[in-house]
């Protein structure tokens, strides 16, 4: 997206389809005006989508435009990856052993060993809902993308 303002452009968001602000991975200065943004499509329904940008300045004005775009992603969807990491007590940061990291609703599960450690292997590519679970704590979810034949590194915290 390239804009420019009297006032200097102060922050670049990102929507599809005018649903929640995207996250991107953003490039660019609001020196010279040229912002690029990286979508990783994959979690998204193939066929025809809306991406609007709007871009803000220093005084809190908005200027918007949109662009729509195909997404085909040429049989993406059916790998795997893995999703590894720790458990740990946010309050001690002692390892968990024994909690359960789950993919929502009914995908992989692992135990931590002794050391908090689990590895989710064969996690279908996309936006997925991890669950870390223990004894006497309370449950954390978080999303995350995962990328065929990648791995993920995503630790829990939890408030025991």
């Amino acid at each position: 997206a390239n804009v420019t303002d009297d006032n200097g452009v102060t922050s670049v968001t990102f929507r599809i389809d005018s649903g929640a602000e995207t996250p991107m991975t953003l490039s660019g200065s609001n020196t010279n005006g040229t912002w690029t943004a990286l979508w990783n499509s994959t979690s998204a329904t193939e066929g025809l989508h809306t991406v609007t940008v709007t871009a803000t300045d220093g005084v809190g004005q908005t200027g918007t435009d949109s662009v729509s775009v195909t997404v085909d992603n040429g049989g993406v969807g059916g790998g795997t990856g893995t999703v590894q990491g720790r458990v740990t007590n946010a309050t001690t940061g002692q390892k968990i052993s024994g909690a359960t990291v789950t993919v929502e609703p009914d995908g992989p599960s692992d135990t931590t060993n002794n050391g908090g450690k689990y590895s989710l292997a064969d996690v279908p590519e996309g936006l997925q809902d991890i669950t870390a679970s223990a004894t006497d704590c309370t449950s954390q979810t978080v999303s995350v993308v995962v990328i065929a034949d990648n791995t993920v590194k995503l630790n829990f915290a939890l408030v025991c």
